[in-house]
């Protein structure tokens, strides 16, 4: 249920609970049958982080082109903040992500669309 999210209000709860499911379709765009995203890895490894980065990302600008989040909420602040210092080390890096990123919004609508 979505007023089981936090939040002080149910706007907010509900916010985070599509958020949050957006979030978890985003992973699911890189199953091998789809864009072949994922790999085996462990929590907090680059890949593991990368992959948290690119369903953060296009959870919030789904949400936005949604009209479901026209901000960005304190969830997504705390994913992006805690990359400020690789993207400091490795500024190319966020190509990478922002490829995957694209052909996953792309993915969530088209799928969107047909339902």
């Amino acid at each position: 249920c979505k007023y089981q999210f936090t939040g002080a209000t149910r706007y907010d709860a509900g916010i985070e609970y599509y958020s949050t499911m957006l979030h978890e379709m985003a992973h699911s765009t890189g199953a091998e049958k789809r864009l072949n995203r994922l790999q085996h890895t462990t929590f907090g490894s680059e890949v593991y982080a990368k992959e948290e980065l690119v369903a953060e990302l296009t959870a919030a600008l789904v949400g936005y082109r949604l009209g479901i989040a026209t901000t960005i909420n304190d969830n997504n602040a705390c994913y992006l903040a805690s990359w400020a210092k690789v993207l400091k080390e490795e500024p190319r890096f966020i190509i990478s992500v922002l490829a995957d990123v694209q052909k996953a919004q792309d993915m969530i609508l088209a799928h969107l669309k047909r339902a």
